[in-house]
């Protein structure tokens, strides 16, 4: 277990050197208990740290103080107000924490004004490491990949949840051993995109630990004139009298899955700006199999792909084509695609409004933060582009803190860049109220201060949301409300519902789904209880370590789950479908765990489709229902 200190507030009457020594005193007596740490924080005068020793946290438990220099310790249960006294005394003191969660308290002098303190009792940390490949990476040589840690009595190493190899000796390596050194893993022997690596650990104890992350194998990247540019019918403005039309349906009228239409979203962000080569791309699904996918820019000559692979920009699985921003003039173009089924309905995807900027003439507003902790109050945005929000250069993503509460932004496009976003215990921290507006977080980080007790969601009422390589650690919900693009996200210590909200996820990994201390949470990785799922795509996620239900439905339709591998704690259920589900395509994934069509939750089916999926779960408890095939 691990403990945090965080200094946010002082006043004092006496020296700082009196107060540290207060402080050292105070922690003077702790028992260290076996794999733990501190981590100290603070907004002024560092000095009031100096020489704090390990955590106050006994066998996960226990704050443990002794100290002839307090009047008195108060210690609450909640971290914004007062409230849930679980002690007050004097020490020697030994006060049991109810569980994990964040806890105020409050230091009170024998003379001068209190100092109060977070103390923050985290969920247990894996008791191994995986070395050599980090979340995201991209690898195509031979890379040499390995666990470390104690105790350990074998380890399996999975990819796409398939067994890769058991190691029953050190070192433990997923390319094995020679003469007792790592080996290399040829990741080159892998389909280029996305792949998942599960690591799980037998210890000598008798318990399991698992683990998971998302790497990408490399593959070839985009080339002019091979087929995959798109190019406008006029350089300097769109020709819109060239568009093309689809039909309104297209195969045989009688084959399986023709009245049903495609599934498709594009991977790429509306009204951003792009200079040289860009990719842009449409994730595309169907009952039974996507002809192709049509592009068009500007009123330009279409160009058809016909099968998909890894975009190279955004490293989502798909149908994808290149622009080019020599082609135009520094300008707003337009973007159309479609895609086509084998036999069935062609969906038409909305316009897509990007900048080509060659040039460099376009401008888009920008705000840059000095290192420091922030709040944003609400101001014009930019209906066409977006105002971007950013460090300054030199100051990291880790330095450029936005806090506190956002609220009233109206029409227009807020991205926020590189920075760190801490939540609060409020529902709601950037908040769009119902406008015609965007929002779109990038390489951002969101951390709640709270553990089991955090930001019920995080952006609240927006048009549209866009989230893309940014990572969420100890938040309530993460996805409340959309529709949202979501690609290359990692999530750790989720408190409740992943995800609520229609649109877009890809390549996804989320780690330690668990209502922990707060007993009124109910935690799922994907449910949609408020609202009907209309063009949902969910593609190439992965949950593991997941204390809730894994795909948790009510009425729905028009639905692609492809390439999901949740593995739930029992138990929960891996998949459970309730309400009435019309054109469900679930595909190539893994439920590891108990599943369920709910017919006592009126369960009814119409084309759901269940091909090629492993698993507990592949097979759920009353699954032979009318309406549902499995392939």
């Amino acid at each position: 277990m691990r403990t945090r200190f965080v200094v946010i507030q002082h006043r004092f009457r006496y020296t700082v050197v009196a107060l540290a020594a207060m402080l050292c005193s105070a922690a003077a007596a702790v028992t260290q208990a076996e794999n733990t740490s501190t981590v100290f924080r603070y907004s002024v005068r560092p000095e009031l740290t100096k020489g704090l020793p390990a955590t106050p946290i006994e066998n996960g438990r226990v704050i443990l103080i002794e100290t002839n220099r307090l009047f008195a310790l108060d210690l609450f249960e909640h971290e914004t107000n007062r409230t849930g006294r679980i002690y007050r005394g004097e020490g020697p003191t030994n006060v049991v924490l109810p569980g994990v969660g964040v806890y105020t308290l409050i230091v009170r002098p024998a003379e001068g004004d209190p100092v109060r303190l977070f103390v923050e009792h985290l969920a247990p940390t894996l008791p191994f490491e995986i070395v050599g490949i980090e979340e995201r990476d991209e690898v195509s040589n031979p890379t040499p990949v390995s666990v470390v840690g104690e105790g350990i009595r074998s380890v399996t190493f999975l990819i796409d949840n398939r067994v890769v190899r058991t190691v029953t000796r050190p070192p433990w390596s997923l390319g094995g051993d020679d003469a007792g050194e790592v080996s290399p893993f040829a990741f080159a022997e892998l389909e280029v995109g996305r792949h998942a690596l599960k690591v799980r650990v037998d210890l000598e104890d008798g318990t399991t630990a698992e683990r998971s992350l998302g790497f990408f194998v490399a593959g070839p990247t985009p080339k002019i004139g091979d087929g995959q540019v798109i190019r406008p019918a006029d350089r300097s403005a769109a020709d819109t009298s060239t568009w093309s039309t689809a039909p309104n349906r297209v195969g045989n009228s009688g084959a399986p899955g023709a009245d049903r239409i495609a599934l498709a979203r594009w991977d790429a962000v509306s009204e951003r700006d792009f200079r040289g080569q860009f990719p842009l791309g449409v994730v595309a699904h169907h009952l039974y199999g996507i002809d192709y996918v049509e592009f068009q820019v500007d009123g330009g000559a279409p160009v058809r792909v016909n099968a998909p692979s890894v975009n190279p920009r955004t490293r989502v699985d798909g149908y994808w084509v290149v622009l080019d921003a020599n082609d135009f003039a520094d300008r707003r173009i337009e973007v159309r695609a479609t895609a086509y089924p084998h036999n069935g309905i062609p969906r038409k995807l909305e316009p897509l409004f990007l900048f080509a900027n060659q040039g460099g003439t376009l401008q888009f507003p920008v705000l840059e933060l000095p290192a420091g902790r922030h709040t944003l109050s609400a101001r014009d945005l930019p209906t066409q582009g977006w105002l971007t929000v950013r460090p300054a250069p030199g100051v990291s993503r880790e330095q450029c803190v936005i806090v506190g509460r956002s609220g009233g932004w109206k029409d227009g496009n807020l991205k926020l860049e590189n920075v760190t976003h801490e939540t609060l215990d409020v529902n709601g921290t950037l908040l769009g109220f119902d406008h015609d507006n965007r929002l779109w977080l990038d390489n951002v980080r969101v951390v709640g201060l709270q553990n089991g007790r955090t930001a019920g969601w995080i952006a609240h009422a927006w048009t549209h949301q866009y989230y893309t390589d940014c990572e969420f650690t100890r938040v309530d919900r993460v996805f409340q409300h959309g529709p949202v693009t979501a690609r290359n996200i990692v999530a750790t210590d989720i408190y409740e519902d992943f995800a609520n909200a229609n649109g877009l996820y890809a390549n996804i990994t989320v780690d330690r789904l668990d209502r922990l201390a707060d007993k009124s949470n109910h935690p799922d990785l994907f449910q949609f209880p408020a609202n009907i799922p209309n063009n949902l795509i969910i593609q190439d996620v992965t949950s593991t370590n997941n204390n809730g239900q894994g795909l948790f439905t009510d009425d729905m339709r028009d639905v692609a789950v492809v390439r999901l591998d949740v593995t739930t704690v029992n138990p929960f259920r891996s998949i459970q479908l309730q309400g009435r589900s019309e054109n469900i395509l679930i595909q190539d994934s893994n439920f590891n765990g108990p599943g369920n069509l709910r017919t006592d939750k009126g369960f009814s089916a119409d084309d759901v489709v269940m091909r090629n999926n492993r698993g507990a779960g592949s097979r759920p408890t009353n699954g032979q229902q009318p309406g549902v095939s499995y392939r």
